[in-house]
C-alpha cells in the first residue's frame, strides 16, 4: 500500500505594500556591538557598506556591557539587550545574526551579503507594515499590521524602537576604554511591548493588527531621530521570516527570482516509512520589475538518493517566461522504497542572457527505520573519513545531514540508536550542543565523537560533555608537526596500531583523564611521542550507553587501510551494545505521620509516586498490612505511568479505638520492580470521656445509687469503681450486655475501663 505525505498550496505573490506583485523578503541583520569594543569598529564600517533599504537589507544594533561597563545605550536599557544576547548565546563581540537563524561575522560584508540574498530568494507570502506616530509630546504610538496567506503558529512578533543616527560627541573621552566612536546608528532603544515581544498565531489569508504605546526617553541616547523594525520570528528556530520598517521609503531586494514550497515556504524534510511518497508544489516567482526568460529547468534525484527511489514532475517545462510579479508552478514527487538511506530531489534553472544559476532542493527525505547518523559539524560539511559508515545496507546505514537538520529533525528520528558526530578540523561543540548530546546519551544513544579542535574548545569553553567523557585538556598542542597515534595493549580496538599522522592546518590537544569523571573511561589512543598518560582517544561504558571519543580528525592517519580498521572497530562497539529502556519508581515520602486526633474523623495525607526511569510501568496494588491496618484505608487500583509520569496516593486515618496506631503501606509494580514501602502512623486521644467509652462501644449512665454499664461489643473488659484515693470498691467483668453497679453512697468515684494494657477512666459524683 502507497501513502502520501502531501504538501499542498495555493499560490498568493504580494508585496510589503499590499498587492503589489510577488513577496519580497526584508532581511534584518542584528549585531552585537559595545561603544568599548576595539574590533565592534571595523564591524561597524562593514554592516554600513551592506546596509541598504534599497537592497532589502536592514540592521538593529544591540549594545552589550562588554569588554568594559558604560556603553551608554546599554545603560539606557540593558534588560533588553541582554535578552537578545542570551537568545543567541552571543559568545564574544562583534556579533551578528542574518535573519535571527545565521550566525556571520560582521567583519565579513561578503557573508552577510550572500545569507541575505539566500533568504530573499526563499520569500514568504507574509506582508507586514509598520508605523510610528506622535500622540501627544513624548508620547508615541507604534502600529503593526501583518497579513499572511498561509497559517502562522509558534512565532514572536518583536518591536524594536532604534536611534537613526545620534551623537556622542564627548563619548571617547568620557567614557573609560573607549573605542574611539561618537557616532551611532540603528541602536536599540526599546523592545514593545517588552524584552519578550507578543506570541503570534494567526490562519491563513487573516490580517491583524496591533498597536503598542511607548514613551520616548529623554537621555541623550534618544536625542536623534527614531523610528521602529518589526519582525516576526520563528520560536523554535529563531529565523525572522519577515520584517517591516517605519521609514516611508519601500524596501527593495537584490534578487530577482524567489523559490518556495508553500505553505511551508522552506523545503519540506520527511522522515517517512517505506512506500510513501513526498508530494510540493515549487513556486518559482519573478521579484524584479521586468520581464524574465529562465531557461534549463531540471529536477533530478540526487547523487546519494537511493537509485529505486521513484521521482516524479507535473507541470514543469525546461524554459519558461514570467512577467514582473509573475509565478511558476509545478509539482514535484519523491516516493521512498524498502531501501534505507536519505535522499532528495534537486532543482535547478537559470536566467537567459546572465549567468545566474538557481539551486535549491525542494524534498529531503529520511527512512523513518535508520538507527545511524553521521552529523557533519565542520565548515565544509565533509563525511570523510566515514564513507564506509555511509556505505553501510540496512538500518545500520549512517544517514549523513548537517548539524541543523539533525537537531531540528531529532524528534523524527524514532528508530535513533547511534550517532557519529564529526567535527573535522574546524568544527566546535558549543554547549547547546553539548546539552543536545547529553540528552540523547542519557535516552541510550551511544555516540562517537571527532574533532581536531574539540578538546581545546569543549575544555576551555566549560563545556560538560567533555567532563561526561572523562578526559580534561593535557596542557600542551602539537602544531605544524608530524606525529605518531599509538594503540594500547590488550585493547580490543586499538591493540597494535601505531600510526604516523601528518599536521593539519589546526594544532592537535592530547588530553588526560578526569579523574573526577572518569568513572568507566580506558584509554584508546596516545601521542605515540608523549607520556603513557596523554591520550588522544578513549572509549567509555556508561549505564546506557557507549562513547568513542577522538580528539582528532581521523584523516590525519596516513595509512588508509588502518584507519579504516580503527574506525570500523569503534563503531562496531558502539553498535554491539544497545540499551534496553527501564522503568524505576521513586516515591516522595517513606513514611507518612498523621500526628493526633482528639475527635471521630478522618486525616488524609498523600504522597508522589514517580517514575525516573524510561520505559513505562504500571502499579498493580496497594495494599495496607499491620496491627492496626483497619484504621487506615487506600484505593487500590492499577495507575499506568509513562516515563516521567508521576501520581499521587492518598491514605485515609479514621482510628475506631483510642491509642497509638501503626500500618505498613505496601505499592507493587509489574515488571519485576521492587515495591515501595510507606510505614503508617497516628495517635487518636479523645477530646471527651463520652466520646472516648463511644469508641469502645461502652454507654455509662448513672441511675440514682447505681452505674449502669452497657457493653455493646464482644469484648470482655474490666470495671474497677475506686473512690478517689485509688482504693477499689468492686471489680467486676463486664461482658457483652448489661452489668449493673447498685447501692453505692454519696461520694466521689473514679469507675476505670480495661481493655488488655490500656486502662481509661472517669470520674463520677454520686447523689440522690
Amino acid at each position: 500500500m502507497k501513502y502520501f505525505v502531501s504538501i499542498l498550496l495555493c499560490v498568493f505573490t504580494i508585496n510589503l505594500a499590499l498587492g503589489q506583485g510577488a513577496s519580497k523578503r526584508l532581511v534584518v541583520i542584528e549585531e552585537f556591538t559595545s561603544a568599548t569594543c576595539g574590533p565592534c569598529v571595523d564591524a561597524d564600517k562593514v554592516l554600513k557598506t551592506v546596509v541598504n533599504i534599497d537592497s532589502g537589507i536592514i540592521a538593529l544594533k544591540y549594545h552589550l556591557n562588554v569588554p568594559s561597563p558604560g556603553d551608554p545605550f546599554y545603560k539606557a536599557n540593558p534588560t533588553h539587550n541582554d535578552k537578545r544576547g542570551s537568545l543567541y548565546s552571543v559568545p564574544a563581540l562583534p556579533a551578528a545574526r542574518v535573519n535571527g537563524y545565521r550566525n556571520v561575522d560582521p567583519r565579513d560584508g561578503a557573508a552577510m551579503i550572500a545569507a541575505s540574498k539566500n533568504d530573499q530568494s526563499i520569500p514568504y507570502p507574509i506582508s507586514m507594515k509598520v508605523t510610528n506616530t506622535s500622540v501627544s509630546g513624548n508620547e508615541m504610538k507604534a502600529i503593526i499590521e501583518i497579513e499572511s496567506d498561509i497559517e502562522i503558529n509558534n512565532f514572536i512578533l518583536h518591536a524594536a524602537v532604534y536611534a537613526e543616527d545620534v551623537k556622542l560627541p564627548d563619548l571617547p573621552k568620557t567614557l573609560a576604554n573607549s573605542n574611539g566612536q561618537s557616532e551611532f546608528s540603528s541602536a536599540l532603544l526599546l523592545l514593545l511591548p517588552n524584552e519578550n515581544g507578543t506570541v503570534w498565531n494567526s490562519i491563513a489569508k487573516e490580517k491583524k493588527i496591533v498597536e503598542f504605546m511607548y514613551t520616548k526617553g529623554t537621555s541623550e541616547v534618544w536625542q536623534g531621530n527614531s523610528h521602529i523594525i518589526a519582525f516576526l520570528q520563528n520560536a523554535s528556530t529563531l529565523e525572522i521570516i519577515q520584517a517591516a520598517i517605519s521609514l516611508p521609503k519601500q524596501p527593495g531586494t537584490m534578487v530577482s527570482t524567489g523559490i518556495t514550497y508553500p505553505p511551508t515556504i522552506a523545503p519540506t524534510f520527511s522522515v517517512i516509512d517505506p512506500d510513501q511518497i513526498v508530494e510540493v508544489k515549487a513556486v518559482i516567482s519573478n521579484l524584479s520589475a521586468s520581464t524574465i526568460n529562465y531557461t534549463n529547468l531540471q529536477i533530478v534525484k540526487s547523487a546519494r538518493t537511493p537509485a529505486d527511489w521513484i521521482l516524479s514532475v507535473n507541470g514543469a517545462s525546461p524554459s519558461f517566461t514570467l512577467l514582473a510579479g509573475q509565478t511558476k508552478e509545478f509539482t514535484v514527487k519523491l516516493q521512498r522504497t524498502v531501501t534505507t538511506g536519505i535522499g532528495e530531489a534537486v532543482l535547478s534553472f537559470g536566467e537567459a542572457g546572465n549567468s545566474k544559476t538557481y539551486v535549491s532542493t525542494p524534498i529531503t527525505i529520511v527512512s523513518k527505520e535508520s538507527e545511524a547518523f553521521l552529523i557533519q559539524d565542520n565548515n565544509s560539511g565533509s563525511s570523510a573519513p566515514f564513507e564506509q559508515a555511509i556505505s553501510k545496507v540496512g538500518v545500520k546505514k549512517f544517514i549523513p545531514l548537517s548539524t541543523k537538520e539533525f537537531i531540528q529533525n531529532i524528534t523524527r528520528f524514532t528508530s535513533l540508536k547511534r550517532v557519529l558526530w564529526h567535527c573535522a578540523d574546524s568544527g566546535k561543540i558549543d554547549r547547546s550542543e553539548s546539552d543536545f548530546i547529553l540528552g540523547l546519551m542519557n535516552r541510550g544513544i551511544s555516540f562517537l565523537i571527532s574533532g581536531h579542535l574539540l578538546t581545546n574548545n569543549m575544555f576551555f569553553d566549560g563545556v560538560a560533555l567533555l567532563d561526561t567523557i572523562g578526559v580534561s585538556y593535557a596542557g600542551f598542542q602539537l602544531k605544524n608537526t608530524d606525529f605518531t597515534i599509538t594503540g594500547m595493549n590488550a585493547d580490543t580496538i586499538s591493540d597494535g596500531f601505531k600510526e604516523d599522522c601528518i599536521k593539519r592546518n589546526y594544532a592537535l590537544f592530547p588530553m588526560k583523564f578526569n579523574t573526577k569523571t572518569a568513572f568507566g573511561t580506558i584509554p584508546l589512543l596516545r601521542y605515540g611521542n608523549g607520556p603513557a598518560d596523554t591520550l588522544v582517544g578513549v572509549r567509555t561504558q556508561k549505564m546506557r550507553n557507549r562513547i568513542v571519543y577522538f580528539g582528532f580528525n581521523p584523516l590525519v592517519i596516513q595509512n588508509e587501510i588502518s584507519r579504516n580498521a580503527l574506525v570500523n572497530k569503534s563503531l562496531t562497539w558502539i553498535e554491539n551494545f544497545t540499551y534496553t529502556p527501564q522503568a524505576s519508581v521513586k516515591a516522595s515520602a517513606t513514611s507518612l505521620a498523621f500526628g493526633t486526633l482528639t475527635t471521630v474523623d478522618t486525616k488524609t495525607s498523600s504522597f508522589s509516586v514517580k517514575n525516573i526511569g524510561d520505559a513505562s510501568c504500571t502499579i498493580e496494588s496497594a495494599e495496607i498490612s499491620g496491627n492496626d491496618k483497619s484504621d487506615f484505608s487506600v484505593i487500590s487500583k492499577k495507575i499506568p505511568l509513562n516515563a516521567g509520569d508521576s501520581t499521587i496516593i492518598s491514605v485515609d486515618f479514621a482510628p475506631k479505638i483510642a491509642g497509638d496506631k501503626s500500618a505498613t503501606l505496601t505499592i507493587t509494580f509489574n515488571k519485576g520492580l521492587n515495591p515501595i514501602v510507606v510505614s503508617l502512623s497516628g495517635n487518636f486521644i479523645p477530646s471527651s470521656i463520652q466520646e472516648m467509652y463511644e469508641q469502645l462501644g461502652i454507654k455509662l449512665s448513672v441511675i440514682g445509687n447505681s452505674i449502669e454499664i452497657v457493653n455493646q461489643n464482644q469484648h470482655i473488659y474490666k470495671v474497677v469503681l475506686s473512690d478517689i484515693h485509688g482504693n477499689a470498691i468492686h471489680t467486676l467483668d463486664c461482658p457483652q450486655g448489661n452489668l449493673l453497679i447498685n447501692n453505692i453512697v454519696n461520694g466521689f468515684y473514679v469507675v476505670s475501663i480495661m481493655n488488655s494494657d490500656t486502662i481509661y477512666s472517669i470520674p463520677l459524683i454520686i447523689t440522690y
